[in-house]
C-alpha cells in the first residue's frame, strides 16, 4: 500500500516526515513525500494508485473539499495533521475555528490526529457525530526533542556551520513583506473570519503589518547592539521560513560575529546554543522542554499587540524590553532565575512530551488499521522518476544557478522547500541512526526520484 505524506517547510517538517516515512516502509509500505499540490494533483489525474494521503491540515476551504469528495470518490484514505496544531494560542477555539471552517473537512478525513488532549476534547465535544475519527497522537515533531534521544554534538555542528564561538540564538525573524505581497497577506488575514466580522478582522491586519515592522526594526537594532558588546559570543539569526535570508543579509551587514543561517532542523540549533532570544515563537517552547534559557525580547513598540495569542510562549522566557537589558542577561547567564514551568500546562498542550511514547509510532499503527481494512489494488503504481522531466529540472536549476537569479523571483513555495535534497537526506539518515537507533533505516531504499518527491521502501 502506498502513503503519500504531504511537506508544506522542509527546516519544520522533513526529519519528522522522515520518521514517519522510515517507520512506515519497515512495516511493508511504500512511502512518498512531497509537496501537496504535487501528490494531489496526481491522485487526481490517477497518475498514481489509491492509498493513504497524510496532509498537513484539515484545511475546510471551499476549493480544498472539492478535492477530498474527488479523492475519497477514487478510493483514497485521508488522514491529516495541523502542522500550526495551535498549542501557541490559550483558547483553542480561537485556532480551531479559524482552521477548520466548521468541521466540513472532517467528512472526508479518515483519522485526524490530535496535539493533544485539550484539541481531541475540543473536536470531539463539537463535532459529536465524527468523534471517532480524532486520535490524540502527540507531534512526531516533538518526538525530535524527547530527553532520551536528544544529544549535544557541538564539535561536529559547529564545524559543518563554521560556527567559532559558543552562541546566542535569535529566532523566529519574520521579514515584513518578504515573500508574500502586501495585498495578499491582509486579504488572507480578513478570510479567516466569517463575513460581516471581516471589517474589523482587516484592520486587525492593518495593525499587525505594522507591529511586525516595528517589532523587525527593534531585532535590527538589537542584533547591532549584541554583536559589538559580545565578544564572547557569536550570535546566530534563524529567519523565518517565509522569509529570505538575503533580506536580512542586506540588513545586518557583514558583523563578523553575526550569522544568519536557515539550513537545518532549529532543534539542533537550540540544543547547541547557549541560550534562546525571540518573541512570539514556538522555538520558546522547544527550548523549554530541552532545558535551554529563554530571554523574550518585548521592546516598547508605538502599537502593542492587540490580541494576547502569544502570552504563552512569550511568557515561558524572561522577558527583557530593553537592548541593554537583555546584555546584562547574557553576561550574567549563569545566574539569571528561569521563569516557573508547569508541565501540567504544556502537557495540555502538546501529549505526551514527557514520556517515552513516541507520536510517530501512534500514527503508523493507525495507518496499518487502515491498510488491514482497505481494498488494495495489486498493482501498486505510485510516483515513477520520469528521467527526462528529472535531468530537465535539474540542467535548468545548474543554469539558473550560474546565471544569478535575482532573489525578487523566489517564491513562497520555492523557499520553503529549498532544503529538500540528498545533503539533508543523508545528514537525517544519520542522524536517526546515532541518536534513534533505527539501524533498520539501512536496509530502506530512499531515493529522490524526481524533484522535490522523495521515496521510502523496503
Amino acid at each position: 500500500m502506498n502513503i503519500y505524506i504531504e511537506l508544506e517547510v522542509t527546516n519544520r517538517e522533513f526529519e519528522s516526515r522522515l520518521l514517519l516515512a522510515f517507520e512506515a516502509a519497515y512495516r511493508n509500505f511504500n512511502v512518498y513525500i512531497a509537496y501537496r499540490k504535487d501528490i494531489q494533483d496526481a491522485a487526481l489525474n490517477s497518475k498514481i494508485s489509491p492509498g493513504i494521503i497524510h496532509m498537513k491540515d484539515a484545511n475546510g476551504t471551499s476549493d480544498q473539499i472539492q478535492i477530498y469528495d474527488k479523492l475519497k470518490k477514487l478510493g483514497f484514505k485521508i488522514t491529516a495533521q495541523d502542522e500550526e496544531g495551535g498549542f501557541v494560542y490559550d483558547n483553542y477555539s480561537v485556532f480551531a475555528d479559524g482552521r477548520m471552517t466548521d468541521g466540513l473537512s472532517f467528512r472526508f478525513i479518515d483519522y485526524l490526529f490530535c496535539w493533544s488532549k485539550r484539541e481531541k476534547d475540543y473536536l470531539f465535544e463539537k463535532y459529536k457525530n465524527l468523534n471517532t475519527k480524532f486520535l490524540e497522537t502527540g507531534s512526531p515533531r516533538f518526538d525530535l526533542n524527547k530527553k532520551k534521544f536528544v544529544k549535544e554534538y557541538k564539535n561536529d555542528f559547529y564545524q559543518k556551520y563554521k560556527i567559532k564561538k559558543k552562541f546566542i540564538l535569535i529566532s523566529g525573524l519574520s521579514f515584513p513583506l518578504s515573500l508574500r505581497r502586501f495585498a495578499d497577506r491582509i486579504v488572507i488575514d480578513s478570510l479567516m473570519v466569517k463575513k460581516e466580522d471581516r471589517d474589523a478582522q482587516e484592520n486587525k491586519a492593518y495593525l499587525g503589518e505594522a507591529e511586525s515592522i516595528l517589532s523587525t526594526r527593534a531585532f535590527i537594532s538589537l542584533i547591532r547592539f549584541l554583536s559589538k558588546n559580545l565578544d564572547d559570543y557569536d550570535i546566530v539569526l534563524r529567519p523565518h521560513p517565509g522569509t529570505l535570508k538575503g533580506d536580512w543579509e542586506k540588513i545586518i551587514g557583514k558583523d563578523t560575529n553575526v550569522k544568519i543561517i536557515s539550513d537545518g532542523n532549529i532543534s539542533d540549533f537550540i540544543i547547541n546554543s547557549e541560550l534562546l532570544i525571540q518573541k512570539n515563537c514556538s522555538s520558546a517552547f522547544e527550548a523549554t522542554i530541552l532545558g535551554k534559557k529563554v530571554i523574550t525580547f518585548f521592546p516598547n513598540l508605538l502599537i502593542k499587540d492587540n490580541e494576547k495569542l502569544y502570552d504563552f510562549l512569550n511568557n515561558l522566557g524572561v522577558i527583557a524590553s530593553s537592548k541593554e537589558k537583555v546584555l546584562e542577561l547574557i553576561k550574567d547567564i549563569s545566574n539569571f532565575e528561569y521563569p516557573n514551568i508547569n508541565k501540567n500546562e504544556i502537557n495540555n498542550r502538546i501529549s505526551f512530551l514527557f514520556d517515552d511514547s513516541l507520536s510517530f509510532l501512534k500514527i503508523v499503527n493507525c495507518w496499518e488499521k487502515i491498510r488491514n481494512s482497505f481494498d488494495s489494488n495489486k498493482n501498486i503504481k505510485g510516483f515513477t522518476r520520469r528521467y527526462h522531466q528529472y535531468y530537465k529540472l535539474k540542467i535548468k536549476k545548474l543554469i539558473k544557478k550560474i546565471f544569478f537569479q535575482p532573489q525578487t523571483n523566489v517564491n513562497v513555495h520555492d523557499n520553503k522547500l529549498k532544503n529538500f535534497n540528498y545533503k539533508t537526506l543523508e545528514e537525517n539518515k544519520k542522524k536517526f541512526i546515532k541518536n534513534y537507533n533505527l539501524k533498520y533505516i539501512d536496509a530502506l531504499k530512499v531515493d529522490i526520484i524526481e524533484d522535490k518527491i522523495l521515496k521510502v521502501s523496503k
